[in-house]
């Protein structure tokens, strides 16, 4: 985790990752007619890992805008990584947290400065690696200088992936499916 990413971090945390959900339009496209235009973000969020996790699954999740790199009121999934029972709840508690629990350290209200990069280093990833697949979750670390020229490492990709209660504009979303996943489900 970069400096700046710790100081909003218990000290025995894991690595904490944002995951930026990107779609691609070139998915109806021939291979090869495929533009830089036709990726977009969808959805950013920061997932805060708790104290003693071994992975930001066990985390607080907090969407991150876009555009702005604004840090939004978090909440918690921890119970999408339970072992599923019929007194599981399927919703997590909508409880929104302005504050990590584990440090009292406010999340909510900063800025992720990074933020243009970011979102250009997973549309260039899509781009380059994935044009045809219409949603893809990265998974991306801020990290220091010293470990990662420019700060910035795309650690993972997802091809099943989930906006982790991140925001989006449900407009765009809604366009996307009808547009794209529809128009796909009906190719032979």
């Amino acid at each position: 985790n970069s400096e700046r990413v710790s100081e909003m971090l218990p000290s025995k945390s894991p690595l904490s990752t944002f995951r930026v959900m990107t779609i691609s339009n070139a998915s109806l496209k021939k291979i090869g007619e495929e533009e830089k235009d036709d990726f977009q973000e969808l959805s950013v969020v920061f997932r805060a890992g708790r104290e003693g996790a071994l992975t930001d699954h066990d985390s607080i999740l907090f969407p991150v805008s876009p555009s702005s790199g604004l840090l939004l009121p978090g909440t918690t999934n921890k119970n999408w990584y339970s072992t599923y029972s019929p007194f599981t709840p399927l919703r997590s508690n909508d409880v929104k947290l302005s504050r990590h629990p584990d440090t009292g350290n406010e999340v909510s209200g900063r800025r992720i400065e990074e933020i243009d990069r970011i979102v250009k280093v997973c549309k260039d990833a899509h781009f380059k690696a994935l044009p045809r697949v219409p949603i893809v979750g990265w998974d991306v670390v801020l990290c220091s200088e010293e470990d990662v020229p420019g700060g910035i490492c795309l650690l993972e990709v997802n091809l099943s992936c989930n906006f982790f209660r991140g925001v989006f504009d449900e407009d765009k979303w809604w366009r996307f499916v009808k547009e794209v996943i529809v128009e796909m489900e009906g190719r032979d």
